[in-house]
């Protein structure tokens, strides 16, 4: 079998097909010249294209419209959605697609049922200022084991809880008096380190209750601005990714 899209006839086993007017050329299009091979069955024709795919057309040799149609739709337009993507495109595409979902989810965070948004409303209104208020009165002398022991008590009695991001609405002045009770604790810790400093040359025992101080103060601004500065940051991250790869 030979297929000539030249002289556009079609031939099987060394016999000519016939057509009229506008039949070997539609057969010629519409298989787009990937016939591998064909034979006869009976008065049947069976065709195997090259991509392996096996046709068996019922129609007599003469009715060459019937072979145009149901012979395989292959168009460039689909030819074209099977090609695969480039490195290039498969990254912009993974890229948006990263960055569409972070969108969202931070929409679908936002879009939380009223039942859940309750619930976190319930967690955040409890008020813990009061427990801390005996922290606010603790003083100091220039006994170096008294101030420690002071610092300890200071420290492990607030490590436990958190300050949160001041927003408006019904727990705003909850949060801020928490918030407030805590950062006097602070700063009750501040002040006995400082007076530790002034009373030991020990640089360890100096070095241990900065760090802890450290801890406490990092901790503040984490849970305060932690939310923020990680979606600056993503932000600036998307912009760097988007720019390097242009």
């Amino acid at each position: 079998m030979a297929l000539n899209p030249t002289t556009a006839k079609l031939h099987i086993e060394g016999k000519q097909l016939r057509y009229k007017d506008k039949g070997i050329n539609g057969v010629i299009k519409a298989f787009r010249t990937n016939i591998k091979k064909a034979h006869y069955s009976g008065s049947n024709i069976i065709v195997e294209l090259e991509t392996g795919e096996i046709r068996k057309l019922k129609s007599p040799l003469y009715n060459m419209d019937e072979l145009v149609k149901q012979a395989p739709k292959v168009t460039k337009k689909k030819a074209e959605k099977s090609k695969p993507k480039s490195n290039s495109s498969l990254l912009n595409s993974n890229t948006a697609s990263a960055i569409g979902g972070f969108v969202a989810g931070r929409a679908s965070k936002k879009t939380k049922p009223k039942a859940k948004k309750n619930q976190d409303e319930e967690e955040i209104i409890n008020s813990f200022a009061h427990e801390l208020n005996h922290f606010h009165n603790i003083s100091f002398n220039n006994n170096v084991e008294e101030i420690t022991k002071k610092l300890d008590e200071i420290y492990f009695g607030i490590k436990a809880y958190k300050w949160k991001f001041v927003s408006d609405g019904i727990n705003k002045e909850t949060v801020t008096e928490n918030n407030r009770s805590l950062t006097k604790c602070l700063n009750k810790f501040e002040h006995g380190l400082k007076l530790l400093y002034s009373s030991t040359q020990d640089e360890e025992l100096k070095k241990e209750y900065n760090k802890k101080y450290k801890k406490l103060n990092r901790k503040k601004i984490s849970n305060k601005f932690g939310l923020v500065i990680g979606l600056v940051l993503l932000f600036f991250i998307v912009i760097l990714t988007l720019w390097i790869m242009e």
